[in-house]
């Protein structure tokens, strides 16, 4: 993953159901691979089209309270939306 960001791979992009790959990180509860995709400015403020869940959302829902505070120091993370 790292590679392919530093080489300009778009940190935004989207799996073929149309998840933010910042999910997938958030999911395995990775944190490195979250705090890589934030410093290649993936979005904070995408939404699960299925579940209407941000990354915020999963990341609290998992307990993973090292990615809640990566997500939450994130530029443009919405601390009110709702799922």
């Amino acid at each position: 993953i790292k590679t392919f960001l530093e080489k300009g791979a778009n940190a935004n992009l989207v799996d073929k159901t149309g998840r933010a790959i910042i999910f997938h990180g958030v999911e395995a509860k990775r944190a490195d691979c979250v705090q890589l995709f934030l410093k290649h400015n993936a979005s904070v403020a995408v939404t699960d089209k299925k579940t209407q869940s941000t990354p915020l959302h999963v990341a609290s829902t998992n307990g993973s309270t090292d990615i809640v505070r990566l997500l939450v120091e994130a530029p443009g993370v919405d601390l009110n939306a709702q799922d």
